[in-house]
């Protein structure tokens, strides 16, 4: 079997199941509403108040996606058991940075550090933080749809 027709059968199986950003007209409420627990859910932990907004949704191959980010951000998996299904959600190094200044009682207006540097301890667990907020705000906004929990894992 030749290497592009072995690609092509791969991406018809990908494709198979039919689904498209545009046939689901919900998400994008659904992400407005959780970009709003998100932002509730900090209100405890620093001191100005955080404004979360969607810069986009994309579908794409998991290792397209992860490669653009190498380094430069920190993923979540979280599992859905009703859907039988895992959602991957990434913070890119500017919101951790930014974050981390936030809670420590910056108001966000500096812009965020420009060091290539692996995160530090603290960086992660503010991360781990954050998804942990985030299952809570997933769980709250697909609720409008289906109601599923979503199991931070890693």
């Amino acid at each position: 079997m030749s290497a592009s027709k072995h690609n092509d059968i791969r991406d018809m199986l990908l494709d198979a199941a039919g689904l498209s950003l545009d046939r689901l007209p919900m998400l994008h409420v659904v992400f407005d509403r959780m970009a709003t627990y998100c932002a509730d859910g900090l209100r405890q932990f620093a001191a100005s108040q955080a404004y979360y907004s969607l810069s986009s949704v994309e579908s794409g191959r998991i290792g397209d996606v992860l490669e653009m980010y190498e380094g430069m951000a920190v993923a979540g998996i979280f599992h859905a058991p009703s859907w039988d299904s895992q959602l991957i959600v990434g913070f890119d190094r500017d919101f951790i940075f930014t974050m981390a200044e936030a809670l420590f009682g910056a108001d966000g207006s500096e812009p965020p550090v420009e060091d290539e540097r692996s995160f530090s301890n603290i960086e992660i667990r503010i991360a781990q933080m954050l998804f942990e907020q985030m299952a809570k705000a997933l769980r709250a906004s697909f609720a409008l749809v289906s109601d599923t929990p979503f199991q931070f894992e890693r």
